[in-house]
């Protein structure tokens, strides 16, 4: 659980972190190997899309702010005010990726195109 927790507080760098160009171009999150294949998560790309806002992710931290939060520390399996972890990253990744679709933007929006083998 800790690692996952540290690979997705990489994931989601700061501002700072995007504009330098520092943090991982590419995560593995691999919370759901048992059932599904895991996700190589592009970050950078990912920061680039958002025009670097990392609060379009990290939509409960301050813009700027460098010590940015987990996805897991809110949206950990049993938490009463956050979805889990799977459902926050499914309705969040794939409700954006529907709307770049919907635009004519190339996005996965099924499972085998995030879940590569």
């Amino acid at each position: 659980m800790k690692k996952v927790a540290v690979a997705l507080v990489a994931i989601f760098g700061s501002v700072a972190v995007a504009i330098a160009g520092q943090g991982p171009d590419v995560i593995n999150i691999n919370k759901v190997k048992k059932a599904m294949a895991p996700v190589e998560f592009q970050h950078h790309k990912h920061q680039e899309s958002v025009d670097g806002k990392c609060t379009t992710c990290h939509h409960k931290e301050k813009e700027g702010e460098t010590a940015l939060k987990a996805c897991s520390e809110c949206h950990a399996a049993a938490a009463a005010e956050a979805p889990g972890f799977k459902d926050a990253l499914h309705k969040g990744c794939q409700g954006c990726h529907k709307e770049q679709k919907a635009a004519g933007k190339s996005a996965p929006v099924k499972c085998n195109e995030c879940h590569k083998k």
